[in-house]
């Protein structure tokens, strides 16, 4: 979804979700492109404030209650024109798929994960916690030696552990 500002002023406007053609009751996670903004969670309406003469490009995603591909920032379309396939596998807890960029290019790919879960190995990542929802924005950045790209990543689900209480000094 495109949200264009024309004006002097800056524009805050409520989408009805079924104006986009989507269904009211479903949930939807919102990535911004320009931004690289994980904008939360919609159900019935898309929030969008833009700033005057500016763009705000927004990708919506199903929220499948797992973790899923959000988007990245090799293309406007947020994933249509690089990814070559994307497929979440229950039984490893593996997010995976194939990105295609020219030789030498780089990329992101970036992840959302509900609550409960974390990142299995989380070297090479950049990893942020939502504090709305506590859910993960994953990001992963790509190299492309030879134009197609494999990439997995695993997740687990979160150890229950105590939280340290602060003391008081006294």
């Amino acid at each position: 979804v495109a949200v264009y500002n024309f004006g002097t002023e800056l524009l805050r406007r409520q989408i009805p979700l079924a104006r986009l053609g989507l269904g009211e009751t479903d949930a939807f996670l919102v990535w911004e492109f320009w931004n690289e903004e994980y904008c939360g969670r919609s159900r019935r309406s898309l929030t969008v404030e833009v700033p005057p003469g500016a763009v705000r490009v927004y990708r919506l995603v199903a929220d499948a209650g797992r973790p899923v591909l959000l988007g990245t920032d090799m293309h406007l379309t947020m994933g249509e024109m690089e990814i070559d396939g994307c497929a979440w596998d229950a039984d490893t807890g593996t997010l995976r798929g194939a990105a295609r960029r020219p030789e030498g290019e780089q990329g992101s790919i970036f992840l959302h994960a509900p609550a409960g879960l974390r990142v299995a190995d989380p070297r090479g990542l950049w990893i942020a916690k939502d504090a709305r929802d506590e859910s993960l924005v994953v990001r992963l950045s790509l190299t492309f030696a030879a134009g197609l790209r494999g990439w997995a990543v695993r997740f687990v689900a979160k150890a229950a552990g105590r939280r340290l209480q602060q003391q008081d000094p006294a």
